[in-house]
């Protein structure tokens, strides 16, 4: 497989599979998360399953919920969700998920800390891809919103928000943890100090 095949091949994974970003013309504050899951897939909607549902429990001690179903029926919220990958870098039980070759997808997760620096260069390519297409909702949503901040959860997250960041407008970053597997339940005063700020824009 040479290298303009497995780009194309991945470019049509991302328009089968993509879950849109959870933005409006309002939106201040941007969580930024690594990539939909399951129920995602089969909602179409950002931090709607269990890392969603943890996110939400953390700001708003309601259980059940994902943070994107709460935020999407709001008027006019000031949060925002979006992720690297608009489509799963894992294989999901969603039936609507099509197929691709999940080994290299799972590389990408857990090799992050050396984007672009592979030997398989299928893994470059792929990644150039997610963050040419990561950049460029990022610099739409600057140019188009008054962004107050970004929040980067999880180390995926801000690896990728790193590699292109000089290349934005300037903008406030702030790092948590991603909230799956109850990762915002032990915090540090500073981390707490950002839930606070996303609990105060929940209740506007």
């Amino acid at each position: 497989m040479n290298n303009d095949s497995i780009v194309k091949q991945f470019d049509e994974y991302l328009k089968k599979n993509t879950v849109k970003d959870l933005i409006c013309s309002t939106t201040k504050i941007v969580l930024i998360c690594e990539s939909p899951h399951t129920e995602e897939l089969n909602k179409g909607l950002p931090l709607v399953g269990s890392a969603g549902k943890s996110a939400f429990k953390h700001l708003w001690k309601s259980k059940g919920v994902g943070l994107g179903e709460y935020l999407l029926p709001k008027t006019l919220p000031t949060i925002g969700i979006m992720n690297v990958c608009t489509a799963p870098l894992q294989k999901t039980d969603s039936p609507k998920q099509t197929p691709f070759d999940f080994s290299k997808l799972s590389m990408i997760r857990t090799r992050y800390s050396s984007i672009s620096k592979h030997r398989d260069q299928d893994l470059n390519k792929i990644e150039k891809c997610i963050l040419d297409d990561f950049k460029k909702r990022l610099k739409v949503l600057l140019k188009s919103n008054d962004i107050t901040k970004i929040i980067l959860c999880g180390k995926f997250a801000e690896r990728y928000f790193d590699e292109i960041k000089q290349e934005l407008e300037p903008v406030t970053s702030e790092s948590l943890p991603h909230p799956a597997r109850n990762g915002w339940s032990k915090l540090t005063d500073g981390q707490e100090c950002i839930l606070e700020e996303l609990r105060n824009a929940i209740r506007c």
